[in-house]
């Protein structure tokens, strides 16, 4: 028989801040368990390599204004069914994550992510993020593979791209700026929670109470508004420059179900996907035909069965 083990603490960035980090892992059945991550490891830079204590890691990376605790169902059944230690957590501000006083470029973002990758030595890396996550995931894929050590793997699902040129539209910039002037007042007035909560429909109670928690306070409120602001600006700076992902095998999950609301913005963002997997050397689409943008919460075995493709490789 076999069973997962939790794992839960709290890491520090090189500058400091606390990140809040939370993991499944199998055990049992000659598994070995990791261990929980210390304060310490996430110092360690340099993973070895060929040693049977080693496992993959997967990190999940969230959307903007989103916990980790999205990824509960993702998160239970990948490792449940596979060696990996899989890693959510939460950005600066949510949760018990340090908010960040720094703008929040996707560079600082990517730091924060690295952090993460570093809390436990492992001999493959998966990274998987889903909207705004895609890409934070995609600048530290890129990072990563500057240094000679690209991921096993990437998972895109359904996320930000910038070949979708409504991201650039004017409505859509007048559409973040009132979200930014609406943030504040929902979480003062305590709007914020039910509204996440109504966002995440469709997740196990207890993953949707949690997350809806870890987002909706003031501190959460503030970064969200934080990374909303620099949004077109990193996506600009994506489209003149796109991470060079090197051979690292990249999956793009692109939901195709559309609402009589956003009929334009769903097919402009397949297309978009189409067109970033066709420039890189091993990207490839995946259609979830059962979801919109919130495939994780809609179709969260077909996210799984695409990492564990990539695991298997």
């Amino acid at each position: 028989m076999s069973s997962t083990a939790r794992l839960s603490t709290i890491v520090r960035t090189p500058d400091g801040r606390a990140l809040h980090i939370y993991g499944l892992r199998r055990t049992g059945a000659g598994v070995t368990s990791t261990g929980e991550p210390t304060q310490a490891a996430a110092k360690t830079h340099a993973v070895p390599s060929g040693s049977a204590s080693l496992r993959p890691l997967v990190v999940l990376e969230s959307g903007l204004g989103v916990s980790g605790r999205f990824w509960g169902p993702v998160q239970r059944a990948l490792a449940a069914s596979t060696e990996a230690l899989v890693l959510a957590y939460d950005r600066a501000g949510h949760g018990r994550s340090d908010p960040d006083p720094a703008p929040r470029t996707l560079q600082r973002l990517a730091d924060d992510l690295e952090t993460v990758v570093h809390v436990v030595p492992h001999d493959r890396l998966l990274l998987v993020g889903h909207s705004w996550g895609g890409p934070i995931v995609r600048t530290l894929a890129a990072r990563l593979a500057a240094r000679g050590a690209p991921p096993a793997g990437v998972v895109l699902v359904d996320p930000a791209d910038e070949n979708c040129d409504l991201y650039f539209a004017r409505s859509t910039r007048a559409s973040g700026v009132l979200q930014d002037l609406l943030y504040m007042p929902l979480a003062l007035t305590g709007l914020l929670q039910p509204l996440g909560r109504a966002i995440l429909e469709g997740l196990p109670s207890a993953d949707r109470d949690a997350a809806a928690r870890a987002s909706s306070t003031l501190a959460a409120a503030r970064a969200t508004i934080a990374e909303n602001r620099m949004f077109t600006r990193e996506m600009r700076g994506l489209l003149s420059s796109p991470p060079d992902l090197g051979e690292a095998p990249v999956t793009i999950i692109s939901g195709t179900s559309t609402s009589q609301f956003d009929d334009r913005m769903r097919r402009l963002l397949n297309e978009a996907h189409r067109l970033s997997a066709q420039s890189l050397p091993r990207g490839h689409v995946v259609e979830a035909d059962r979801s919109g943008h919130m495939v994780p919460i809609t179709e969260p075995q077909l996210v799984v069965r695409e990492i564990r493709a990539l695991l298997d490789a």
